[in-house]
């Protein structure tokens, strides 16, 4: 079976599987759709891995934005935790928009769900560890030791590992 540059458009239960591109959908409830060759992806494609990539993206952005702001406001979270002080810290622009990327990154995720069973999608979230610890390292000066380099590329390996499994 080869991929023909078609585009399918169907609910999600309908959809082809990202194991088989090609698969027919179910017949009655979609459409099919040719386009020109030039205007899509001639290779196999599935949304549940770009849901998944912001997932990653929108998390790894949340935790370093929350990362500097609390660097830059850590006098507000000064022991004794005061409610007054906490709240304008939960009000700083920056700390919204790393709330707002948290509900953006939840909402990826219930749709890379939606496509794909978690013990497929689940691994891929380890590669936040990979980024934040290498934004960590550039952004805020944390130390990179041998450690964590071999714990993440440990961590890389499995996800490579838990993705070739069939699912």
């Amino acid at each position: 079976m080869h991929w023909t540059p078609t585009i399918w458009t169907a609910g999600w239960r309908d959809r082809a599987p990202c194991a088989g591109h090609d698969a027919p959908l179910s017949a009655g409830r979609s459409r099919r759709r040719d386009l020109p060759a030039a205007l899509i992806f001639q290779a196999p494609f599935c949304m549940s891995y770009v849901f998944i990539g912001m997932t990653i993206l929108l998390t790894a952005y949340g935790q370093l934005v929350l990362k500097w702001q609390v660097g830059v406001h850590g006098h507000l979270l000064a022991s004794p935790i005061q409610p007054l002080n906490l709240l304008q810290l939960l009000l700083k622009p920056w700390v919204i928009s790393a709330f707002v990327a948290a509900f953006g990154a939840s909402l990826c995720w219930m749709a890379a769900l939606s496509r794909m069973p978690l013990s497929r999608a689940y691994p891929y979230m380890a590669i936040n560890f990979f980024i934040v610890a290498l934004f960590a390292a550039v952004l805020f000066r944390e130390q990179l030791d041998a450690y964590k380099i071999a714990g993440t590329l440990i961590i890389m390996l499995g996800v490579v590992v838990l993705s070739r499994s069939v699912a």
